[in-house]
């Protein structure tokens, strides 16, 4: 009946009322000489705790076993009464402890009293002054058990004992329940452990004990076994309140990082039963190579038993030294993002940012997902040594970008670092970029340009008027390139690389990259950067003029140097084979402007692209910017006059649809006989010509007047009819 009343009061005592977090460990295997009790502080999170004397007669014996795994605390000379002498106490171990920063306080240890004459009741004493004491309650010992049990008492009721740096601890023994005590009964002491379970706001850098040099890792480990569940809660409170881990640390119930503070994890893992819970203004900062997982009592930096809350509204810092992830536990959105790994950093998940990306050493690789800037988000850092890689689909969008400002994009390829900066005016917008080491369309010269090809994309087309930097380092060009040549930026209009000049400026350092500036932007797509003649060349006020079915292309060159001739090139969107039209010849060298034309008639209904090659003298050539041109359906039906018109042998006849239609064109004499069928088939709205051959109508036609006639039925049934006349001379 005894060991069971004594079981019972310390399963009351110790049943989920010790929390926490150690601030203070004493483990006395580690004392050279325990007969003069050379002990000192094994671990202790703040300094001025002290260590543990034995005050009164009694006397330390050499270390008891603990369970065989260790040595001991142990004496005797106890008092020998049946009361608790609380306060009054004389004979006790006393030490002092710093739990500046802490509430919620608890004392634990391991306790044994291997013999029956040992005390049968431990009590505890406690100073928030160093004068007066209070008695915070007793225990039951094991006494004549010879097992090794946890005791331990919590003084949440005493408020003094919170954020103290001089907080005085009495553990004393008595005969109490054990009839059979004697002032030579002996008790063993073992784990001594101050705990808290919260940490208060404005407790600057805390850095937590190495739970792994506990006894017997008796007190941390695994993955929330109910052998560890010791250690119910942390709660860290803000502002100013950082905690850093130095080994795994394991809780049974709640972990909470509130409003202001941060936990440091480095590469060690939160464990346990317990949830995790990441407020809103709190900070997380994660060096396992897992990151942070959705999921239950998985890898990663949280791998805990319970629920997983990570804030949409928090900050997260991924420090560690090899690749990591973010894992699929970092939110859709985050207060702050910070990537300070020089071994990188993959994104799991497209994120928002909604206060500030910090790229300060290492690489964020996007893969497939976006990294979105809210339209207030900063960006801070960015450089050759820290940058966003975008050469997959994913890349980096700015919302509702600020205007008249320079936006920096840091990004880059896995082996460049290509920066771009938009400044831009009109529309609001969102702006979207994203650089790869591959070209998506052919150069003319791709040995004269940056080894790389940006991409800028806007939700809203057309409303802007903008300015772009694109940036590069050194070393990073193709070998026919030269930057003190003319560079010229291009960009793809969809048929070809539409270049304008650009201005250079940096040393082309990793510090100070070069960047080519051009302006007066309308439109984005696929953008590079080359030297003139890698790209086509814009020649000045390269434009056309229709009139009906003809065309007449305009051009100007402000200067001319070994130029032979302007090749006129022209292709349909149904084709992608460019058709060479003719040739105008060049001024060969001018250093004045030169305008050029060219003229085609007769054209069909739609779409025409053409673009100049201009060849020089030395076999080389460069091609134009393209222009896209379009003959529109003709306005009405009609029948037109031949030409020639009077004519021999043939003559041309040509009709305008301006609906699809079936056409009937035949051509009689004056006597009103039929002379020959040219067209009986459906035509699609457009021009035409049909030619009318005297031989081909059996060379037997008399000189004289001949009418052909159009008839025409659309499809929605309207009929028309037009005549004309010719004549014949033989």
């Amino acid at each position: 009946m005894y060991k069971v009343y004594l079981y019972f009061l310390i399963f009351m005592f110790m049943k989920n009322t010790f929390p926490q977090v150690p601030i203070l460990f004493y483990d006395f295997e580690s004392n050279t000489n325990r007969n003069t009790f050379e002990n000192v502080v094994e671990q202790s999170i703040n300094s001025g705790s002290g260590p543990i004397e034995r005050i009164g007669t009694g006397v330390i014996g050499s270390g008891y076993g603990n369970d065989g795994m260790g040595r001991a605390l142990w004496g005797y000379n106890w008092q020998m009464v049946i009361s608790d002498p609380g306060v009054n106490a004389t004979e006790y171990y006393q030490f002092s402890v710093n739990t500046k920063g802490f509430k919620g306080i608890n004392i634990k240890f391991r306790e044994t009293v291997p013999y029956s004459n040992g005390p049968g009741n431990i009590g505890y004493n406690f100073s928030s002054n160093g004068t007066s004491f209070k008695n915070a309650g007793i225990n039951m010992t094991s006494a004549g058990n010879s097992n090794w049990s946890d005791v331990g008492i919590v003084l949440y009721n005493y408020p003094e004992v919170n954020n103290n740096s001089n907080v005085i601890i009495r553990i004393y023994a008595y005969k109490g329940i054990n009839s059979n005590a004697t002032s030579l009964g002996t008790l063993a002491i073992d784990n001594l452990i101050i705990t808290a379970d919260t940490i208060i706001s404005g407790a600057g850098e805390i850095s937590l004990l190495n739970e792994t040099s506990f006894y017997n890792s008796y007190y941390s480990g695994g993955t929330g076994s109910a052998s560890y569940n010791w250690k119910q809660n942390l709660i860290i409170n803000g502002p100013g309140t950082v905690v850093t881990l130095v080994s795994p640390v394991n809780f049974a119930k709640k972990f909470i990082i509130n409003d202001g503070s941060s936990l440091k994890c480095n590469i060690y893992p939160v464990w346990g039963a317990c949830s995790f819970t990441l407020n809103k203004g709190g900070a997380i900062y994660i060096g396992d190579p897992g990151g942070i997982v959705s999921g239950t009592d998985s890898a990663g930096a949280v791998c805990v038993k319970g629920t997983r809350i990570y804030s949409s509204e928090a900050d997260y810092y991924y420090n560690g030294t090899t690749l990591q992830v973010t894992g699929n536990g970092l939110p859709s959105s985050v207060n702050i993002l910070s990537i300070d790994n020089v071994g990188g950093v993959s994104l799991s998940n497209s994120v928002q940012i909604l206060d500030t990306i910090k790229l300060l050493r290492g690489k964020l690789i996007l893969g497939n997902n976006d990294l979105i800037l809210n339209d207030t988000a900063a960006i801070e850092g960015g450089s050759s040594e820290s940058y966003i890689v975008t050469d997959n689909s994913g890349g980096m969008v700015c919302n509702k970008m600020t205007q008249n400002k320079d936006i920096k994009f840091p990004v880059g390829t896995t082996a460049s670092y290509n920066p771009a900066i938009i400044n831009y005016s009109g529309v609001s917008d969102t702006f979207k970029v994203k650089v790869k080491g591959t070209f998506d369309f052919a150069l003319t010269n791709p040995d004269k340009v940056i080894d790389c090809q940006w991409s800028i994309t806007e939700n809203t087309a057309g409303g802007s008027d903008a300015t772009i930097k694109l940036g590069w380092i050194q070393g990073q060009e193709l070998p026919g390139f030269d930057v003190k040549s003319d560079v010229m930026i291009g960009r793809w209009d969809g048929i070809c690389w539409n270049p304008t000049h650009a201005l250079i400026s940096g040393s082309g350092s990793s510090e100070d990259p070069f960047m080519a500036l051009t302006s007066g932007l309308s439109a984005f797509s696929y953008f590079v950067v080359g030297n003139d003649g890698a790209l086509p060349v814009e020649l000045t006020n390269f434009s056309y003029f229709v009139t009906g079915r003809e065309l007449r292309l305009n051009w100007k060159t402000a200067t001319e140097k070994n130029s032979n001739t302007f090749d006129v090139e022209r292709k349909e969107p149904n084709n992608n084979r460019w058709e060479h039209r003719g040739s105008i010849k060049a001024s060969y060298m001018s250093n004045s402007t030169k305008d050029y034309s060219y003229f085609e008639s007769n054209l069909d209904a739609g779409k025409y692209f053409y673009r100049l090659r201009m060849n020089d003298n030395d076999g080389s050539f460069q091609y134009s910017n393209t222009v896209a041109v379009e003959i529109n359906k003709p306005g009405r039906f009609a029948l037109l006059q031949n030409y020639p018109n009077p004519f021999n042998p043939s003559t041309l006849i040509s009709y305008e649809l301006p609906a699809d239609a079936h056409v009937l064109i035949e051509v009689y004499d004056v006597k009103g006989g039929k002379v020959s069928c040219l067209v009986n088939e459906f035509r699609k709205a457009g021009f035409y010509n049909v030619e009318f051959n005297t031989p081909g109508s059996g060379n037997h036609l008399s000189s004289g007047i001949y009418f052909y006639k159009m008839n025409a039925i659309t499809v929605n049934g309207s009929k028309l009819s037009i005549v004309k006349k010719m004549l014949y001379i033989k």
